[in-house]
């Protein structure tokens, strides 16, 4: 195991541990980025959580650094069952779509994990389905068909997740709910996301 996921040791899933720190490490050292990486697949539960944490924090600043692992990030992502690790690949996915030829291989996994059992896992799909929608205005058929579907959800978080996403998806003036883009590029470089 290397220095940076020995960071990522000790505790419980309850906790991020040095999450954040670790993130903030590579972003200031990019030659460690391929360190942090190789958490993901790894088969503590505990270091794979963290590390789709941490290098969901990088994707917000440096999402090119993504790039070159893009294949093994998508496989890797399909085959997880640990929610926390998919709930930041939702995220990663949703800060990676800020290049346009990646949406075409980031939406199926949004969509598939729009029927994830864990709450927070289906919500932040929603959320980056309706940014990519914005981004991607050919794709909002599709994707406020797909949202819709869940109005009935048995989670009454999702049901109001849901209704916001509806209002964003069929009303494109309106502002995504505060907190949905996570993306520093998407903040600075986009009128949709002010």
């Amino acid at each position: 195991m290397n220095d940076v996921l020995r960071m990522l040791t000790g505790g419980d899933l309850r906790s991020d541990g040095a999450a954040d720190q670790v993130a903030e490490i590579v972003l200031e050292n990019p030659d460690l980025f391929d360190d942090l990486f190789d958490g993901i697949d790894v088969e503590q539960d505990l270091i794979r959580g963290r590390a789709a944490h941490s290098l969901e924090k990088v994707s917000r600043v440096r999402p090119e650094m993504f790039l070159p692992h893009i294949d093994q990030l998508l496989e890797i992502a399909r085959c997880e069952n640990l929610p926390m690790a998919r709930w930041h690949y939702a995220m990663i996915f949703t800060n990676l779509a800020v290049f346009p030829d990646l949406i075409g291989r980031l939406l199926p996994l949004l969509f598939e994990m729009l029927e994830d059992e864990s709450v927070f896992v289906k919500s932040w799909a929603i959320s980056g389905l309706t940014v990519c929608a914005r981004l991607y205005p050919e794709h909002t058929d599709k994707i406020t068909k797909s949202i819709a579907s869940h109005k009935d959800d048995k989670s009454i978080a999702i049901r109001s997740k849901v209704r916001n996403a509806m209002t964003c998806l069929l009303t494109p003036t309106q502002p995504l709910s505060k907190g949905w883009v996570k993306s520093e590029r998407l903040l600075r470089d986009s009128a949709n996301f002010r």
